[in-house]
Protein backbone atom coordinates (compact mmCIF):
# COMPACT_ATOMS: atom_id res chain seq x y z
CA UNK A 1 0.00 0.00 0.00
CA UNK A 2 1.47 3.31 -1.05
CA UNK A 3 0.85 6.33 1.18
CA UNK A 4 0.62 9.59 -0.70
CA UNK A 5 -0.08 13.13 0.45
CA UNK A 6 -1.51 15.72 -1.92
CA UNK A 7 0.30 19.03 -1.53
CA UNK A 8 -1.74 20.76 -4.21
CA UNK A 9 -3.99 19.43 -6.94
CA UNK A 10 -1.93 17.23 -9.20
CA UNK A 11 1.13 17.27 -6.94
CA UNK A 12 1.50 14.29 -4.58
CA UNK A 13 4.38 13.19 -2.39
CA UNK A 14 5.20 9.72 -1.08
CA UNK A 15 4.38 9.94 2.63
CA UNK A 16 5.97 6.63 3.60
CA UNK A 17 9.35 8.15 4.52
CA UNK A 18 7.55 10.74 6.67
CA UNK A 19 5.58 8.04 8.46
CA UNK A 20 8.70 5.94 8.96
CA UNK A 21 10.60 8.90 10.40
CA UNK A 22 7.72 9.80 12.72
CA UNK A 23 7.50 6.20 13.91
CA UNK A 24 11.24 6.09 14.60
CA UNK A 25 11.07 9.36 16.53
CA UNK A 26 8.13 8.08 18.59
CA UNK A 27 9.97 4.82 19.29
CA UNK A 28 13.07 6.73 20.43
CA UNK A 29 10.98 9.01 22.66
CA UNK A 30 9.32 6.03 24.33
CA UNK A 31 12.71 4.40 24.84
CA UNK A 32 14.21 7.54 26.41
CA UNK A 33 11.14 8.10 28.59
CA UNK A 34 11.23 4.50 29.79
CA UNK A 35 14.91 4.80 30.63
CA UNK A 36 14.30 8.04 32.56
CA UNK A 37 11.44 6.47 34.53
CA UNK A 38 13.56 3.43 35.37
CA UNK A 39 16.39 5.70 36.55
CA UNK A 40 14.02 7.72 38.77
CA UNK A 41 12.54 4.55 40.24
CA UNK A 42 16.02 3.20 40.94
CA UNK A 43 17.04 6.42 42.71
CA UNK A 44 13.83 6.41 44.77
CA UNK A 45 14.42 2.79 45.71
CA UNK A 46 18.00 3.49 46.76
CA UNK A 47 17.02 6.48 48.89
CA UNK A 48 14.20 4.48 50.53
CA UNK A 49 16.55 1.64 51.42
CA UNK A 50 19.09 4.14 52.78
CA UNK A 51 16.43 5.78 54.95
CA UNK A 52 15.22 2.44 56.30
CA UNK A 53 18.80 1.45 57.19
CA UNK A 54 19.41 4.79 58.90
CA UNK A 55 16.06 5.00 60.73
CA UNK A 56 14.60 1.47 61.06
CA UNK A 57 12.27 2.18 63.99
CA UNK A 58 10.95 5.38 62.44
CA UNK A 59 10.42 3.58 59.10
CA UNK A 60 8.39 0.83 60.78
CA UNK A 61 6.28 3.39 62.66
CA UNK A 62 5.63 5.33 59.45
CA UNK A 63 4.63 2.13 57.65
CA UNK A 64 2.30 1.11 60.50
CA UNK A 65 0.68 4.55 60.63
CA UNK A 66 0.24 4.58 56.84
CA UNK A 67 -1.35 1.13 56.93
CA UNK A 68 -3.69 2.13 59.73
CA UNK A 69 -4.72 5.30 57.88
CA UNK A 70 -5.33 3.37 54.68
CA UNK A 71 -7.38 0.73 56.53
CA UNK A 72 -9.45 3.48 58.15
CA UNK A 73 -10.15 5.17 54.82
CA UNK A 74 -11.11 1.86 53.19
CA UNK A 75 -13.34 1.02 56.14
CA UNK A 76 -15.10 4.37 55.96
CA UNK A 77 -15.56 4.14 52.20
CA UNK A 78 -16.96 0.60 52.36
CA UNK A 79 -19.30 1.54 55.19
CA UNK A 80 -20.67 4.57 53.29
CA UNK A 81 -21.43 2.39 50.23
CA UNK A 82 -23.46 -0.07 52.31
CA UNK A 83 -25.70 2.67 53.75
Amino acid sequence: MKAEVTIEPGNTVDAQPLFSRAAEQAKELVHRSGAAIREQAHKASDSTVSYIRAEPVKAVLIAAASGAALATVIGLLSRSRRD
